[in-house]
């Protein structure tokens, strides 16, 4: 790379007349430009830029150097890391992602990714661009299906709690209320009297047979089906007829049964027949009584008391010890016993299925069907259902004791006798929340578990009962996370398919683009280095390429173009320096020699005469010559006119000065008269000042008087005001007042409505509890709140009233007050009024002494103004004496300093050369 060569300042070439010009063809200065233009293509900004600077410093004005300026303004608007206009996007994504790096690794990084050739950066992005979206839908689509599948998880878990609860546990209800009304119309058939003794042993037979052999084909010979007791009772609610099943695993030595194979078979052997004598006291058991004393059938899963269970028999059955040391191991742990507040008689009560028949005979009770199902150990049930809907892991409990399940205990055994966990207990037992989902480990399995409440019979007319106890179903973790597993592996592999598939289609897009795109970094390239007839291929493409193609031909050829049309312009620059150059030479010399010829004008000498020649140094030449004619003309008036003035201030002076001294004899007696005239100016002043003061005393309290006068007009008025406004008030608070007794009426009949409210919210609870279920339940809480609701209005409205009643009291007492503010404004304005008459005859006198000093006032006046008239005329005539003794000084002064300039002015004109 070489410099231009250096040339002197007298060399008379364009160039040194010229900084600004350009280079030739050939010259280096173009061959710089090109090169520079190629490192910023390449991405070496640092050696474009260094050989732009060199340009501007060596054709600072010319075409080189506004280009280079123009180069670097475009370099300084632009990101130096974005060397390339295609990938300037992900330099800057790139550079952002790395922001957290230390500034020697982004710093690496930004060189490598520089370094990469196109092809490579547009494969990285179309990869990269495919790939992560790929990788992104995929976590969420396996995210979100694992959510599903927990979902899907949970809502099989409800489903199954409900079928537990409804098709096989409250199922034994609704079988055994049909027994029970099937027992009660065949006693009613028979026209039996179970409160006679007599006919009932006459009937012993028949009514045993209805308890026991009936009891067989209900059952069906099924164990699921078996009824744990079909009981008839006399009306005091003793048996006189009872057939009783009891499970055989309460017969066996272990309490805790073991865990049997899920396809085993069930069979009604399971449960045995024990006899049991009539007379069994079942009155005191509440559900009895209560059918009994409605004569209504009642219905209902109760927990009975040990002392029934043990009078029916079903003590061994019932009877459950509970597992502590497995309920040490359950996670969540289960209440603490010392806080367990649930009465199960020591674990010995029966959660049991009873339904109880009234018997009627001609419209009297006599008796009671009582048909159940003990659910203590009642496995059939239970497996029954496993084997039916799938469901792995069921337990029935009373309030919070397991008391039938076919979960593994960890020792092979059915987890009976144990607790549930204390979640539980608050959410199910003390909340009735349905359908609660808690993950619980028993002996160190994981078991997601869903419970539902069970409700006892008195749920009929108070569905804010609590519950009695509850069902649940539940599954092992492991199956969540094994669903869970696979959905995760296919989503991976479908999203790893997807990306290879879309990796490779973005590699082969990436090298059809980047082959284009090479193929025009070679043609600009070429361009670039000055080579000249270079094309883009023809292409019939009609894209972005196939344009950029066709623009990238148009612009090579506008090039040369415009590159012969810059060194033709070149050329003409150049010549018109030069003669730029030689005019500039000749007109220097023309003013050297026009200086030289009028320096004898600087030395006062207005005779000199400059050489006329063409040109326009000539003309200035020639308007030197007409301007040194016209002072020369000027120059000798001044001088003649200077000694005229000179030879008539010298005779003047001695005139002057002897006016002046007569009229300073004048001023002196003047000013003497004018002392004497000021004397009785002075006197008159004095008078006039008294009598003008003793007139405005007088007016003044004349004033003042109509003050008052007018003061106590605003005053009536503001009175006259101050009643209206009382009266208005006065009127306001009549109408505030009728205003409130409305309101009071209004409160009346809100009030009134609150409480019809309040009784319809009442009637509503009590038809909402006779709805069973969740419904009734709903519609009763509704009704509840708006009975709560309307006893706060009507609590509100009460408050409003005694409110109204206290404002009301106030305002009477306003009232009151605006009487008294009436009475003592009209006393007000009738004193005002005599205050008024007094302060106007004061006016009238005020008024009349102001006359007659206005009278003398007026005398004064006019003698005061003819003294003044004869004072002002001695003044006048003073002034003017002294005006003109002064003017006659001033002009004897100016005389004597219009002769002092004259001599100067005429000393001053004799220096020039005429």
């Amino acid at each position: 790379m070489s410099d231009r060569p250096a040339r002197s300042l007298s060399d008379p070439s364009p160039s040194a007349a010229n900084p600004g010009s350009a280079a030739e063809p050939g010259d280096p200065l173009l061959e710089q430009l090109l090169e520079a233009n190629r490192y910023e293509q390449s991405g070496a900004l640092v050696e474009a830029r260094s050989l732009y600077e060199h340009l501007i410093r060596q054709d600072p004005e010319g075409f080189y150097g506004i280009s280079a300026r123009k180069a670097l303004n475009h370099l300084g608007e632009n990101n130096p890391a974005q060397s390339d206009i295609s990938t300037s996007s992900t330099s800057s994504e790139l550079a952002t992602g790395l922001s957290s790096l230390p500034k020697a690794a982004k710093t690496w990084l930004s060189h490598i990714w520089q370094d990469l050739s196109f092809t490579h950066k547009l494969t990285t992005l179309l990869v990269s661009g495919s790939v992560i979206p790929v990788a992104i839908t995929t976590v969420f689509l396996v995210a979100r299906t694992q959510e599903r599948v927990q979902e899907d998880f949970l809502s099989q878990l409800n489903s199954d709690v409900t079928s537990w609860a409804s098709d096989y546990v409250m199922w034994t209800e609704d079988d055994s209320f049909t027994e029970a009304e099937n027992l009660s119309q065949l006693v009613a058939v028979r026209d039996i009297n179970l409160s006679n003794p007599g006919q009932v042993e006459q009937e012993r037979r028949y009514l045993d047979a209805l308890a026991t052999e009936a009891l067989a084909a209900g059952d069906r010979n099924r164990a699921d089906t078996t009824k744990s007791f079909r009981i008839l009772t006399d009306a005091r609610g003793n048996t006189v007829a009872q057939g009783i099943k009891i499970h055989t695993s309460a017969l066996n030595e272990s309490p805790y049964p073991p865990v049997p194979a899920p396809d085993r078979d069930i069979d009604a052997s399971e449960f045995q027949r024990i006899d049991t004598e009539p007379g069994i006291a079942l009155g005191d058991l509440e559900i009895v009584r209560r059918a009994l004393e409605g004569g209504e059938p009642q219905r209902g899963i109760e927990i009975l008391p040990s002392e029934i269970i043990s009078r029916l028999g079903l003590q061994p059955q019932a009877e459950i010890p509970l597992r502590e040391s497995l309920a040490r191991m359950t996670q969540p742990p289960p209440l603490p016993l010392s806080e367990r507040d649930f009465a199960l008689d020591d674990f010995q009560a029966g959660l049991t299925t009873v339904v109880v028949y009234p018997v009627r005979l001609n419209g009297a009770i006599v008796g009671t069907t009582i048909v159940g199902v003990l659910h203590n150990r009642h496995h059939a049930l239970l497996d029954e259902f496993q084997q039916l809907a799938g469901a792995e892991s069921l337990s029935v409990y009373a309030k919070d004791w397991r008391v039938n399940t076919n979960i593994d205990a960890g020792d092979g055994t059915r987890a009976i006798g144990t607790l549930a966990p204390a979640p539980v207990v608050q959410a199910v037992l003390r909340e009735s929340r349905n359908n609660v989902s808690l993950v619980e480990n028993i002996d160190g399995n994981n078991y997601l578990t869903v419970y539902r409440p069970l409700y006892d019979h008195t749920q009929s007319n108070n569905p804010d009962v609590a519950p009695v106890g509850m069902v649940s179903v539940a599954r092992p973790q492991t199956e969540l996370e094994q669903l869970i597993r696979a959905q995760q592996l296919l989503g991976i592999a479908v999203g790893g398919g997807a990306a290879l598939i879309v990796s490779g289609i973005a590699i082969v897009v990436a090298k059809t683009f980047a082959k284009s795109l090479e193929d025009l970094a070679a043609f600009a390239q070429r361009v670039g280095r000055g080579e000249r007839g270079v094309r883009v291929a023809s292409t019939e493409r009609t894209d972005e390429i196939g344009i950029l193609s066709q623009e990238l031909n148009q612009m090579a050829a506008s090039i040369e173009v415009n590159m012969a049309s810059v060194e033709q312009q070149e050329t003409l620059r150049r010549q018109e320096a030069e003669q730029q150059r030689r005019e500039k030479e000749r007109l220097q010399r023309g003013v050297m020699n026009l200086l030289l010829e009028i320096e004898g004008a600087q030395r006062g000498d207005l005779t000199v005469n400059a050489a006329v020649t063409d040109g326009a140094v000539g003309s200035i030449a020639d308007a030197f010559n007409t301007t040194i004619i016209r002072l020369r003309e000027l120059v000798s008036q001044v001088q003649t006119i200077a000694n005229q003035v000179n030879d008539l201030a010298a005779d003047n002076t001695p005139v002057m000065q002897q006016l002046s001294r007569d009229a300073t004899v004048q001023a002196q007696e003047i000013n003497r008269t004018l002392g004497t005239v000021a004397q009785i100016v002075e006197s008159i002043r004095v008078v006039d000042q008294s009598a003008q003061q003793a007139a405005a005393i007088a007016q003044q309290g004349a004033k003042t008087a109509r003050d008052g006068e007018e003061v106590m007009d605003l005053t009536v008025s503001s009175i006259k005001n101050i009643s209206a406004a009382v009266a208005e008030t006065a009127s306001k608070v009549d109408r505030l007042t009728d205003s409130f007794k409305q309101i009071l009426q209004i409160l009346t009949i809100i009030s009134g409505i609150s409480e019809r409210t309040n009784l319809l919210a009442y009637n509503a609870s009590i038809e909402a509890s006779r709805v069973p279920g969740e419904y009734g339940q709903g519609f009763r809480v509704v009704a509840e709140e708006v009975r709560r609701l309307a006893g706060r209005a009507t609590e509100a409205t009460r408050s409003i009233e005694q409110i109204v009643e206290i404002i009301q009291q106030d305002t009477v007492e306003v009232q009151h007050a605006m009487e008294v503010g009436k009475s003592e404004v009209a006393e007000g304005t009738e004193r005002v009024a005599q205050t008024k008459q007094t302060l106007k005859g004061l006016a009238d006198l005020s008024q009349t002494i102001d006359q007659y000093v206005q009278a003398i006032s007026q005398n004064t006046t006019t003698q005061r103004s003819a003294s003044k008239q004869v004072n002002q005329m001695v003044e006048q005539v003073s002034a003017m004496t002294e005006t003109t003794s002064a003017t006659a000084q001033t002009v004897t002064e100016s005389l004597e300093e219009l002769r002092q300039a004259a001599a100067t002015l005429k000393d001053s004109v004799a220096q020039f050369r005429l």
